[in-house]
């Protein structure tokens, strides 16, 4: 092979792995990218899911209190009818 057909089969050489090594870069950015992403949905679906978990828990805790105080109410009318 040439001198100059040589240089230019290196040169080619080079420049495809420096290609190929900027592809692979992409690719892993795109990769870590899209698990980021999916990091984020998932806290995202944690955090609504514990917010509706406190909300029911704070609504029973509510609806347990108004049966106290409709249990309290009605026994007191028992006492004051006494």
């Amino acid at each position: 092979m040439p001198m100059v057909q040589m240089r230019q089969h290196t040169t080619l050489s080079m420049m495809l792995v420096e290609e190929l090594t900027l592809v692979k870069a992409i690719l892993v950015l795109l990769a870590l990218g899209s698990a980021a992403s999916s990091v984020v949905e998932l806290v995202t679906n944690a955090a609504e899911e514990a917010t509706l978990a406190l909300l029911l828990r704070a609504s029973g805790l509510v609806l347990a209190g108004v049966g106290v105080v409709a249990a309290t109410s009605e026994v007191l009318d028992e006492i004051h009818c006494w």
